[in-house]
């Protein structure tokens, strides 16, 4: 149950459990924001969106999701998916970051702070200390709020700090860039 309450809620919905008493059973409600899909034809519901052109439409990324959490990886990576992006890889480890960095070469890292074995900021100063180009676009995920955790990140090399958990319409307007 807590992991579908993570992927609904990471798609702006939610998730109820009702029960009317003991052996009468369950029924889980479940309530998402309505949204065009990302690709398709949805021109005969939202005549509007027949004069959009593809230059509207966000780009995909290819994404890395580094967490210890499997359940966060696990919804993280299933959002972003669904809203057409690419995942490259998803990893536990501040190691296994560094490796997928070189090996996927992402557009944009999703990096939990706190890891078992490097933090993120570890991660962050070693990817760009590897990387010249600026590349990838690495994005703080934590619990850990603040400026001063807000200034810690972007001192270490990251371009943008996010307090968890990471409702979907600010995920999807992370990994746009906007």
């Amino acid at each position: 149950m807590a992991l579908v309450q993570k992927l609904i809620s990471l798609h702006g919905g939610s998730v109820r459990a009702v029960s009317e008493g003991s052996r009468l059973g369950t029924e889980f409600v479940v309530s998402l924001p309505l949204i065009d899909a990302p690709t398709g034809n949805n021109h005969a519901r939202h005549p509007a969106s027949a004069e959009t052109s593809s230059a509207d439409r966000p780009v995909p990324a290819r994404v890395l999701v580094v967490d210890d959490s499997s359940e966060v990886r696990i919804a993280i990576g299933t959002f972003l998916q669904l809203a057409g992006h690419s995942v490259v890889a998803t990893v536990d480890c501040g190691q296994a970051a560094l490796v997928e960095v070189e090996r996927t070469d992402p557009d944009i890292v999703l990096l939990d702070i706190d890891l078992q074995d490097l933090d993120g900021y570890t991660v962050a100063r070693k990817i760009r200390t590897l990387r010249a180009d600026g590349r990838p676009r690495l994005v703080a995920m934590t619990g850990n709020v603040g400026a001063d955790e807000r200034e810690r990140a972007l001192q270490a090399g990251f371009d943008d700090h996010v307090p968890k958990p990471i409702d979907g319409r600010t995920l999807a307007r992370i990994v746009a860039g906007t």
